[in-house]
């Protein structure tokens, strides 16, 4: 699986606090990243 987008980017826009007390506001990439998978960035 190769997944393409930047993690310092602006991420998801959550309009229901439940949503976001449940982790939806939080990327896939920034999740990724604070696991410890280390990103590969292009120059």
């Amino acid at each position: 699986v190769v997944l393409v987008g930047d993690h310092c980017q602006l991420g998801p826009v959550i309009m229901c606090k439940k949503a976001a007390r449940a982790g939806l506001a939080q990327s896939l990439f920034e999740r990724l990243v604070l696991l410890g998978v280390k990103p590969f960035r292009l120059q």
